[in-house]
């Protein structure tokens, strides 16, 4: 049963520099992106989900979560 105080954020950010500038979340583990990992773990723990991302922003949409950018 999630939890009806707690609110679950996935941070997908960053510049990958140590990936070769590769988008993180769509890494592939297992078959399934690592964004899809995330999101699985957590989503049954939380009453709400959001995606925090600043580029792929159409991929992460498609993931029927909304998408939250930071602030410059």
């Amino acid at each position: 049963m999630p939890n009806q105080e707690v609110t679950g954020v996935v941070l997908a950010g960053g510049m990958s520099r140590r990936m070769g500038g590769s988008d993180k979340g769509w890494i592939e583990l297992e078959g399934k992106p690592l964004i899809r990992h995330a999101i699985d773990l957590i989503s049954s723990q939380v009453e709400e989900c959001y995606i925090n991302a600043n580029r792929s922003l159409e991929a992460y949409q498609s993931l029927g979560l909304p998408v939250l950018m930071d602030l410059e």
